[in-house]
């Protein structure tokens, strides 16, 4: 055989063993990985919740309390449907990806320090924040980060339609006539 032959036959030989092994290598680096809890606020208990607080730089703040089974926001009754389908937004974040551990890139993401909006959570002892940022690629997605961490989240969540109400849009709009007093 000649040297060009056998040769050819090495690096055939070299690629088919590669095609083989890839599948074990691969799976191997994936079980490196860090593992992903896509949920988000793992450990909330909705029914648990005192208050949230929704904070901004820019816009007022908005803070919801609960009294029993009732919440208000600002002091004024909250809307029962809203506070419900936001609390059920928030149990349902989950987290599609990292999309970036660099603190530079926060800025692009509106997670900066001044900008985006804080959410905190009170919880019995248990006080959970987290920032939103700028909503993602996809109709239901925002990117997220906790306080003082790098690491910015692509999150599956509708958490945007709640965050770009205003305090007055949270208030229950029922009007309840009082038939006890005399309206001259």
């Amino acid at each position: 055989m000649s040297k060009k032959l056998i040769i050819t036959f090495a690096v055939i030989f070299l690629l088919l063993g590669l095609i083989v092994l890839y599948p074990f290598i691969e799976n191997r680096n994936t079980n490196n990985k860090t593992k992903i809890d896509t949920n988000f606020l793992v450990g909330i208990n909705l029914n648990l919740i005192e208050k949230i607080r929704i904070k901004s730089i820019d816009e007022d703040e908005i803070l919801l309390e609960k009294d029993d089974d009732l919440w208000s926001v600002n002091g004024f009754q909250a809307d029962k449907e809203i506070v419900n389908n936001f609390l059920n937004s928030l149990k349902n974040i989950k987290v599609d990806k990292i999309v970036s551990k660099n603190p530079s890139n926060h800025k692009e993401f509106l997670l900066g320090n001044d900008l985006g909006k804080e959410i905190i959570i009170i919880q019995e002892d248990n006080i959970i924040s987290f920032l939103t940022g700028k909503k993602g690629v996809e109709y239901n997605s925002v990117y997220l980060r906790w306080p003082n961490q790098d690491e910015v989240y692509l999150v599956k969540t509708n958490i945007n339609d709640f965050l770009i109400k205003q305090s007055q849009e949270w208030e229950n709009k029922d009007i309840n006539v009082n038939t006890d007093k005399n309206i001259d």
